[in-house]
């Protein structure tokens, strides 16, 4: 089953804490977290995407009730 990644922004609302303090936390413990970078169509800075799998167990169960929700 492959991994799903979603973009910090997301993962951060998910977590409820700030953009800048799940970015903090991915510098501090890079080895803790599953990252990687994906293009922008539009050109710019790559974005980061954060594996659903690293999330807390909260965050993960509030990433499903949104899928069930959209889908």
């Amino acid at each position: 089953m492959s991994e799903t990644y979603i973009t910090l922004r997301s993962a951060a609302d998910f977590e409820e804490i700030k953009y800048n303090t799940l970015v903090q936390f991915l510098k501090r413990n890079p080895k803790h977290y599953k990252i990687k970078t994906q293009n922008r169509e539009g050109g710019g800075r790559a974005e980061v995407m954060i594996a659903v799998s690293s999330l807390s167990p909260k965050a993960r169960r509030a990433w499903r009730a949104a899928q069930k929700a959209d889908g």
